[in-house]
């Protein structure tokens, strides 16, 4: 279970820089340097794709066997969840 703790904390990390790059879009109206929007980018992509993912996985781990689960410790699934919750609201 140490694969699904550190895709955790990866999407912990993903999340936080999703939020900082919608933050940045939303109150910054001014051009930023290319190389902090294509880093803002990047990050952004990478929660495309992980957040999702993410859920699903604990979500099929919820329903096959919970007691994988609880090896996780909760502020990673409750922070995950918010930052999916987050990342619905902005692509949808």
């Amino acid at each position: 279970m140490q694969w699904l703790i550190f895709l955790s904390r990866v999407g912990i990390v993903s999340g936080i820089f999703m939020c900082i790059t919608i933050l940045t879009h939303l109150v910054f109206k001014l051009s930023m340097p290319e190389w902090l929007s294509k880093l803002l980018l990047s990050c952004f992509s990478m929660s495309l794709y992980i957040l999702p993912i993410l859920m699903l996985i604990y979500i099929t781990m919820y329903i096959i066997n919970k007691k994988k689960l609880i090896t996780i410790p909760k502020k990673l699934l409750i922070a995950n969840l918010i930052f999916f919750v987050v990342f619905l609201l902005f692509v949808m």
